[in-house]
């Protein structure tokens, strides 16, 4: 609780999502391959979220998931996408 000029009240802390735990498989792909791409987000502030996660392959937004967390939650975020061009994907 915090206490100001007479005034009392509390407050929360939110925070942005942690994302751990890349996986991509196959780690190679041929253009027309399925490829799936995942990672565990968390929500590890003091306050439920709604968060979006989007998935950016050379810059270009291939997927997007909303996931609602609750206080201290963890749960997977998965994204199949299909190779469709040659050369290193980031």
């Amino acid at each position: 609780m915090i206490r100001t000029d007479g005034l009392a009240g509390t407050f929360s802390i939110l925070t942005h999502p942690v994302l751990a735990g890349l996986v991509i498989s196959p780690a190679q792909a041929q253009v027309g391959d399925r490829v799936t791409i995942s990672a565990d987000i968390s929500n590890e502030g003091e306050v439920p979220g709604n968060y979006t996660v989007v998935l950016k392959v050379n810059g270009i937004s291939r997927g997007k998931e909303n996931s609602e967390l609750g206080l201290d939650t963890t749960r997977p975020i998965v994204f199949d996408i299909t190779k469709d061009n040659p050369g290193t994907q980031c």
